[in-house]
């Protein structure tokens, strides 16, 4: 019998293989360190920011610290959560193997566990472009929403805090709220004003600062989507054989060119047929 060609490499194949196998089970074990010295760097870091005086932890940061009061977040995000990142099955998958791969597994797990969504968002709302939003859903964990409050009776005597909620320019932006693991709003505005992004450390600061950036990335996704349709139109426009309808209708007489259009338009649904029937002017 013939050999099939490229037999001999059948060796090489199979130590590839398992060649390949043992570096997945190093990055395993490397994903699961990276994980707990996360945790371990939050831990500490809860301690410490619980022992400095009010006021004084962006300065303790800046002065002791390698990285700034966000990277610090993020740590001390990952501490509070450790007991969710412990247990969910790809946590120690390598596909995480950094501080933002673990914080975007547990904003995806939330929203999962929310039925949100994971579609393309609409806008840059919870991106770079809105910082407060984005540390808000990332670094902080999200805010309590008002409803889960009442449900858990973390509302009573607390109402006060949710007075200035912001008006959310789109029902996605909702995803500030976690009703499952979610800050009370003055913690969450303590955090953020920890980080520099408000000036002072009230939920009323942190809620009109995202009000003002949902309203800014609608604003811009509107005349982003204005511009695209009109290059759109304008590419549509530019067809030859659209040009040579237009000369076409020109040649025509009003009323012909109307009755032509008329016919197009209920074709493709545009108008109802009852109310094409009618003399053109």
């Amino acid at each position: 019998m013939k050999a099939f060609v490229g037999s001999d490499s059948v060796v090489e194949i199979n130590a590839l293989h398992n060649e390949l196998n043992g570096i997945k089970k190093t990055v395993s074990e490397l994903a699961k360190t990276v994980l707990e010295k996360a945790i371990q760097i939050g831990d500490l870091l809860t301690a410490n920011k619980k022992a400095i005086p009010p006021g004084n932890w962006l300065k303790w940061i800046d002065k002791n610290l390698d990285f700034g009061c966000r990277q610090a977040q993020k740590y001390i995000t990952i501490f509070e959560r450790r007991d969710v990142l412990r247990v969910l099955p790809n946590a120690n998958s390598g596909s995480h193997l950094s501080i933002n791969g673990y914080l975007l597994l547990l904003r995806k797990t939330d929203r999962a566990r929310n039925g949100i969504s994971q579609r393309a968002p609409i806008d840059d709302f919870g991106s770079d472009k809105t910082p407060v939003a984005a540390a808000v859903m990332g670094e902080v964990g999200g805010i309590i929403s008002e409803s889960a409050a009442k449900a858990s009776g973390r509302y009573k005597g607390n109402g006060d805090l949710w007075d200035d909620k912001s008006a959310l320019a789109h029902p996605t932006h909702n995803k500030i709220y976690n009703p499952n693991g979610g800050q009370m709003p003055d913690q969450a505005a303590n955090g953020l004003h920890d980080q520099g992004l408000i000036h002072e450390p009230f939920a009323s600061q942190m809620f009109g600062a995202i009000e003002r950036e949902s309203q800014s990335a609608r604003t811009i996704a509107k005349e982003e989507l204005a511009q695209e349709r009109l290059a759109k139109i304008a590419e549509i426009e530019a067809l030859p054989e659209v040009q040579s309808f237009w000369q076409f209708l020109a040649t025509r007489s009003k009323r012909d060119a109307a009755m032509i259009l008329a016919v197009l338009a209920r074709r493709r649904g545009l108008i109802d047929s009852a109310n094409s029937d009618h003399d053109a002017p």
